[in-house]
């Protein structure tokens, strides 16, 4: 030991490191940390939706948030039913869409004295959702969400349920009910994309505290959702019901007065968070092959980055179509499994069939290549380029699906999703070249938190910003390309109303 020691002092480039007393002796201090205030931990409190209860998909309605204290985390418990067309003889199973927890909301806004604060679409909700690191945490809420539901033809799906699955029955004439819960990430709230310490940004979700908020959900349209055979629609698609459910902080009555104590002052309290902005297009492609098309970036925010992803125009006939062909085992290759055969095309048929099952997760992705339509939430095209410019200067481009994901997957994390969790690429996407993890997270900075500046792009201080995008697409069909701008907000809390006021940075 002591020579081990001796030795190291005779170094130059230690006792250099070490001269006037830089030495970190902490790091051996035991030091009693401080002590959180007295918190209680209230779980699950919840409030219907009212004008959601009973009501057709397609529609939206807002419920007030109950202001019990500081908002740690808000999700959605909603229940859906409706009931399988009758094709006369036989069941089928409908074309229901996968990441449900998501699939039926088109948007939902948090608002405060009916000014809109922020805002996260359906697509955002998924990115957010397949981008956890805590893989966990990640499991957690896509089987609460009903994210990876299994859909076979009819004759397998009929055996596969039991009592604890989110059921998708391919029996008739029924009504049938799936309970999902869809976690809603505001920027405020603890995550990745959100802010890397929630407490420290609870002051604008102390709803003790704030004039009257309210969550605003607006739902998509049923066939989005689910979807029959062709010819035979599903039935009576409803919300049943749809609650929101907040998790509190409640601190005790002179704690709450010195976290309070805060907001006396004579200006506002600023807070740094994040929000949300869509540009979308739509193009038809005039032939069958790579297609790009360009989008156009108006906005004038202070950008993290932008979200690209493009998915097929959902339209109700494709949908049935593809459900129609999901029914027969023909959208995933099942359907001449458990068949006897006559040939030996037949047997390597079937061989292949079973296959495919060990090496993909065929019960949750299904293609119809004839109208190039995937199932919906799992629908998002490959990207093979992606260019981002302004006034002709490049300021980010890929050139190949590769580089795009050697972008993307540093934060997106993509990789742990079932459908992308392969050794090969061709194995993480169907027969359209589509998957439920095609987001391309294009950052301007170096980490993702809303909450804290770490790089950005001055969309202000730039002439339009042109964004390229190259997708495989069919001809005739048209595909919907989206481009998620989110960019930093301030977001003040006046102390005399409690009213939010929002502050577009740019």
């Amino acid at each position: 030991m002591n020579l081990a020691t001796e030795a190291l002092k005779m170094s130059t480039l230690y006792a250099s490191s070490t001269a006037g007393g830089n030495v970190d002796y902490d790091a051996y201090k035991y030091d009693l940390a401080k002590s959180y205030p007295n918190i209680y931990k209230d779980r699950h409190v919840k409030k219907e939706i009212v004008g959601l209860r009973n009501t057709p998909l397609g529609s939206s309605a807002s419920t007030e948030v109950s202001a019990f204290g500081l908002a740690r985390e808000m999700y959605l418990k909603t229940t859906i039913k409706f009931t399988l067309g009758s094709n006369g003889t036989t069941d089928h199973t409908p074309n229901v869409a996968k990441h449900l927890y998501k699939a039926f909301i088109s948007r939902v806004a948090l608002l405060n004295s009916s000014r809109e604060i922020q805002q996260i679409h359906g697509d955002m909700l998924q990115f957010r959702a397949i981008s956890r690191d805590n893989v966990g945490e990640k499991r957690k809420w896509f089987l609460a969400g009903g994210a990876n539901l299994q859909l076979d033809k009819t004759s397998i799906q009929a055996v596969n349920t039991n009592a604890l699955a989110k059921a998708i029955s391919t029996t008739h004439s029924v009504e049938q009910s799936i309970t999902i819960y869809s976690d809603l990430p505001f920027t405020f709230f603890d995550g990745k994309f959100q802010s890397d310490d929630g407490k420290k940004t609870s002051a604008i979700s102390n709803f003790r505290f704030l004039e009257t908020c309210r969550v605003l959900v607006e739902t998509a349209p049923e066939h989005e959702v689910v979807a029959g055979l062709t010819g035979h629609s599903v039935t009576g698609v409803v919300i049943s019901k749809c609650e929101l459910v907040v998790n509190y902080d409640i601190p005790s009555s002179s704690d709450s007065q010195e976290i309070e104590s805060i907001y006396s002052l004579d200006v506002p309290l600023s807070v740094m968070v994040g929000n949300e902005v869509l540009t979308e297009s739509s193009v038809t492609a005039t032939a069958t092959g790579a297609l790009t098309h360009p989008v156009k970036i108006f906005n004038t925010n202070l950008a993290q980055g932008f979200v690209v992803c493009v998915h097929k125009k959902r339209d109700k006939a494709d949908a049935e179509a593809l459900g129609t062909k999901i029914t027969a085992g023909t959208s995933n290759g099942t359907d001449k499994v458990g068949e006897a055969h006559a040939s030996r095309a037949g047997s390597d048929a079937e061989v292949s069939a079973i296959a495919n099952c060990m090496l993909r997760p065929v019960s949750q992705h299904h293609a119809d290549t004839t109208t190039n339509t995937s199932r919906f939430g799992a629908d998002y095209k490959r990207i093979d380029a992606l260019t981002i410019k302004s006034s002709g200067r490049v300021l980010f481009e890929a050139e190949t699906y590769e580089q795009v994901l050697l972008t993307t997957t540093n934060m997106c994390n993509w990789l742990d999703v079932p459908a992308c969790s392969m050794t090969e690429l061709a194995l993480t996407q169907d027969a359209n070249s589509c998957n439920d993890s095609n987001f391309y997270w294009i950052p301007f900075c170096d980490k993702p938190n809303s909450n804290a500046f770490s790089g950005a792009l001055s969309l202000k201080g730039l002439s339009t910003i042109d964004i390229s995008v190259t997708f495989p697409a069919l001809t005739a069909k048209t595909y919907v390309v989206k481009v998620y701008t989110c960019f930093h907000q301030i977001t003040s809390v006046d102390a005399n109303s409690g009213r939010l006021i929002q502050s577009i940075s740019s």
